[in-house]
């Protein structure tokens, strides 16, 4: 949503104020670094609350469940729990980085002297794209799972 605003702020900017499209391109893609950098951290603190938090409601799951076995239960709810919040770390590393090192690529592919290194852009453009996909990816699958849920309980 984002990348939309700012594609949409320099096509304003560039017909009503006549800037050229590769300050734009600077400003934007430095725009959007820190964007994704500022929000990396506060979503980092929130996926980091899940992860501590997992574990632990695995534990009181499995010693909860457990009636004889408490101790086997509650360590098997602890390692299950440790394992999603490894996962939900994995992906959130892998998504947020694609869209901050994509960015930054992009951003650093004008050199000094004005030419294009088309390295950093395709390569740039491409980890973006992906990271992209991965976000809404990521977005969709848990929206799905969650409409399926209201869907299902909304018939009884």
């Amino acid at each position: 949503m984002i990348v939309i605003l700012v594609l949409i702020w320099a096509v304003l900017a560039h017909f009503f104020w006549h800037t050229d499209w590769i300050s734009l391109f600077v400003s934007g893609t430095g725009f959007l670094f820190w964007w994704y950098i500022i929000f990396s951290v506060i979503m980092g603190v929130f996926v980091l609350f899940v992860a501590i938090l997992l574990p632990l409601l695995g534990l009181g799951a499995g010693v909860k469940i457990g009636k004889k076995h408490r101790l086997l239960f509650g360590s098997l709810g602890a390692l299950a729990g440790g394992s999603l919040s490894l996962f939900v770390i994995a992906v959130f590393i892998v998504v947020r980085g694609c869209l901050i090192v994509g960015i930054y690529l992009l951003h650093n592919s004008l050199g000094a002297d004005g030419n294009w290194d088309k390295q950093k852009l395709i390569i740039g453009g491409i980890i973006f794209l992906l990271g992209l996909i991965f976000s809404r990816a990521t977005k969709f699958s848990s929206s799905s799972a969650s409409s399926s849920r209201s869907l299902s309980t909304s018939r009884f």
